[in-house]
């Protein structure tokens, strides 16, 4: 525990209630993240997709996802950023783990979906997505390959997108 920290919990015993300062020394004494999504996406062959982003210029390649907005839900958050990012339309299959990356205050929520309409669109942040087999991943920022290494047995699962969908068959 940070010395900053436990001086404001002693202080914090001594301080009037309801304030407009408790919420400062709370935000300062809890750790707080933003929670993001990782989408897992399979084809028939069980291959991953991959989205090249537009803003990633050493590593362009990863999985796509997003940050959750306050009041939104996960499995909304996912739908609205594939759409987003790739004009798809996907469904959620479900949650397949939870990492806290306490290094970036941030909290991945990883999930399974599966894309049932659609045909990719190009966009602002996807400037195209294709799908890999296991060890022909192009090169991933070191984070993305921490990330199919925790989750290498759950990533290559045939079947979450549709033959109709694909457009690259």
């Amino acid at each position: 525990m940070g010395a900053t920290r436990r001086a404001l919990l002693k202080v914090w015993k001594y301080l009037p209630a309801k304030r407009w300062y408790e919420r400062y020394i709370f935000k300062i004494i809890s750790p707080s993240f933003n929670v993001g999504l990782v989408a897992v996406v399979n084809d028939a062959e069980g291959r991953v997709m991959l989205a090249r982003h537009t803003y990633r210029r050493r590593w362009p390649w990863g999985f796509p996802g997003g940050t959750l907005e306050r009041g939104e839900q996960i499995d909304d958050c996912i739908v609205r950023e594939i759409r987003e990012e790739t004009a798809l339309v996907a469904e959620p299959l479900g949650l397949v783990g939870v990492d806290v990356l306490e290094n970036y205050g941030r909290i991945e929520c990883v999930m399974r979906l599966r894309i049932v309409a659609g045909s990719f669109e190009p966009s602002d942040e996807v400037s195209e997505v294709r799908f890999f087999a296991r060890g022909e991943f192009p090169e991933l920022s070191p984070e993305q390959n921490d990330f199919v290494a925790r989750y290498e047995a759950e990533l290559f699962t045939p079947g979450t997108w549709p033959q109709s969908a694909t457009g690259d068959r």
